[in-house]
């Protein structure tokens, strides 16, 4: 390190002012979920009208309750936290595993409903293509969390906040699709919450280049 970089290193240091939270991100994740949410369900519901409704059978299966409450809970902690990710900050052990497990939690019940099933197996509500509607529908949720993420913030580890809006994104119509389709522990498994670890892997892959800025850090680093 050169002199000139140290004398502003240390001046920046000795006006610098501590502060009580890195940044508010609040609001820019309420606006993403708000519409993330609204753009998967309405596409759900042009592309094939749901033929079958559990909303009044969450007050007679608590298992059914519990499991919506589970996504919900992994669909806002994932959200929050790519956009408060997005603050350049070295996050605590504590901050890299809290949002990963209402996520596990949830894929743990669907995991244990192999044995104990929710509902009576029955074909009743099936969407034929419905591992693509999640994908399609999850999809741009993504890209807009992307851009606003890039836009607004700046990212510091663009392959980890990109799985977790992945993973957020995908969890948007992967819990919807537990309303309009058919509700068997296997199915769920693989072609509902399969396709949202995809968009998890995609965004990954999408943060690691789009979101991460590396000629940026390589100067820093210099």
């Amino acid at each position: 390190m050169n002199d000139q970089r140290a004398e502003l290193i240390a001046g920046l240091a000795a006006n610098a002012k501590t502060v009580p939270r890195a940044g508010r991100t609040g609001h820019l994740t309420l606006t993403w979920l708000v519409f993330a949410a609204a753009t998967a369900l309405t596409a759900l519901l042009l592309h094939a009208p749901a033929t079958i409704f559990r909303g009044p059978l969450l007050w007679q299966s608590g298992q059914f309750l519990l499991e919506s409450v589970l996504g919900v809970a992994a669909i806002v902690t994932l959200g929050a936290a790519a956009f408060r990710a997005g603050i350049p900050a070295v996050p605590s052990r504590t901050a890299l595993l809290l949002p990963l497990l209402p996520l596990a939690a949830w894929l743990g019940i669907h995991v244990v409903g192999l044995w104990h099933p929710t509902f009576e197996a029955s074909m009743a509500g099936k969407r034929l293509h419905c591992w693509l509607e999640v994908l399609a529908c999850g999809l741009p949720g993504l890209v807009l969390g992307c851009f606003a993420i890039r836009r607004w913030l700046w990212p510091l580890r663009g392959a980890r906040t990109g799985a977790w809006l992945g993973f957020a994104s995908g969890a948007i119509p992967a819990l919807a699709m537990q309303f309009i389709c058919i509700h068997e522990p296997q199915h769920i498994l693989a072609f509902h919450l399969g396709p949202m670890l995809v968009l998890g892997l995609v965004g990954a892959v999408a943060g690691a280049r789009v979101l991460q800025r590396p000629g940026v850090l390589a100067r820093e680093r210099r």
